[in-house]
């Protein structure tokens, strides 16, 4: 059943989100240690004591504290790309072969399947037959032509299918991939900025 609806619709296996959950739970990791990160720095309250545990920070234990939050948003940052990058790779294989299915069963619905040579091989063989039989030779064009038609109709239909649901991919690939990538360059920028800064 999926598959034929996937067949009839390429834009459902199109505007399907790209990233499976595990890529998504790193993508949250990654997106609220950030989010901590660059409130912490942005509010400078840096934490100079953990009073539930009694734990005090001096000038250098702030210092390591930051070190551990910068490979902490490096860990999730590398979890996230590597898992993101193969739910993509996969995903646009799935699009592929829900457009090659697409066009497959359209085809295969019809009475005949296009082909070039098909058309022009029963064109020759109706001037051979014409002919033959003694009548003039025409050449059959419009048999040509409409077949070529009619497939030029199927890949304008696809191809308006696709530019349609572009802008839509284009913004769901932006807020799944580039938005958390970029809240960390600007965390991580900036802790790098207070380390230089507080030596």
């Amino acid at each position: 059943m999926a598959e034929m609806i996937r067949a009839a619709h390429p834009a459902s296996a199109i505007l399907q989100e790209p990233i499976r959950e595990e890529a998504r739970r790193n993508r949250r990791a990654l997106l609220a240690v950030s989010s901590v990160c660059l409130a912490v720095r942005l509010t400078g309250a840096f934490p100079t004591q953990i009073s539930a545990l009694g734990i005090t920070f001096s000038g250098s234990d702030q210092h390591r504290l930051v070190w551990m939050a910068i490979i902490l948003q490096a860990y999730f940052l590398l979890a996230f790309v590597v898992s993101a990058m193969t739910d993509f790779v996969q995903w646009r294989h799935e699009m592929r072969h829900a457009i090659e299915t697409y066009f497959k069963s359209s085809e295969a619905s019809e009475s005949a399947v296009f082909t070039v040579d098909s058309a022009v091989s029963a064109a020759l063989d109706e001037v051979q037959a014409r002919r033959l039989s003694g009548l003039r030779p025409e050449a059959p064009v419009h048999r040509i032509s409409h077949e070529m038609q009619k497939y030029m109709t199927k890949k304008r239909s696809l191809y308006r299918m696709l530019l349609n649901t572009y802008p839509f991919v284009l913004a769901q690939h932006v807020l799944v991939f580039w938005i958390p990538v970029l809240v960390f360059l600007v965390s991580f920028g900036s802790l790098v900025s207070w380390m230089s800064s507080h030596p």
